[in-house]
């Protein structure tokens, strides 16, 4: 996930050129008053195999004093057939408030025209803060009952520890109807 990465109000994409991309952009948020972004992938194809190497950031500098929040995300995405696997890392880090890592691993495998399954795991901890860890794993299928109709059904299970809040594990079923016209 790339969540941390500010958006921007104004950007500029590149076009692709010969499978590189890259992109900037700033907003005007009120307090974080001079946040900036950047991108750029990779893609590429070799034999049967598609690859995708992303990296974006964010620095949010915030007006009041306060400390500037930075972000970065990475990821490497190949395909290969039927299977997708996805790798994650991603950091925020806020002056000596946190320093969160987080990785995550994914893969989704194409059964058939109507059924893919998925599968990912991610944690994520606190430089700052040795009591903050959280770890999160799901397992969903997606359904095609028909052409712009389908059903998904997610598990997770999440496991949270922090010294500041009462340590929590929950495990939970998504079910969702999809419709597109």
């Amino acid at each position: 996930a790339d969540e941390s990465v500010e958006a921007s109000d104004v950007s500029y994409l590149s076009p692709d050129i010969n499978g590189f991309q890259f992109s900037i952009g700033m907003a005007d948020t009120g307090l974080n008053s001079d946040d900036t972004s950047m991108g750029a992938q990779y893609s590429m194809t070799s034999g049967d195999a598609t690859i995708t190497v992303k990296y974006a950031s964010s620095e949010a500098g915030a007006s009041s004093g306060a400390d500037n929040i930075e972000a970065t995300s990475m990821g490497l995405v190949v395909g290969y057939g039927d299977a997708t696997i996805t790798i994650a890392q991603n950091t925020k880090k806020k002056g000596s408030t946190y320093d969160f890592t987080g990785d995550a691993y994914g893969i989704t495998y194409k059964m058939s025209d109507s059924l893919t399954l998925q599968a990912y795991t991610g944690s994520t901890e606190d430089g700052k803060d040795s009591t903050h860890e959280i770890t999160d794993t799901g397992l969903g299928l997606t359904y095609t009952v028909t052409p712009g109709m389908s059903i998904s059904v997610t598990n997770n299970n999440t496991d949270m520890k922090d010294g500041d809040v009462t340590n929590e594990d929950s495990d939970v079923t998504t079910v969702a109807i999809n419709l597109t016209f």
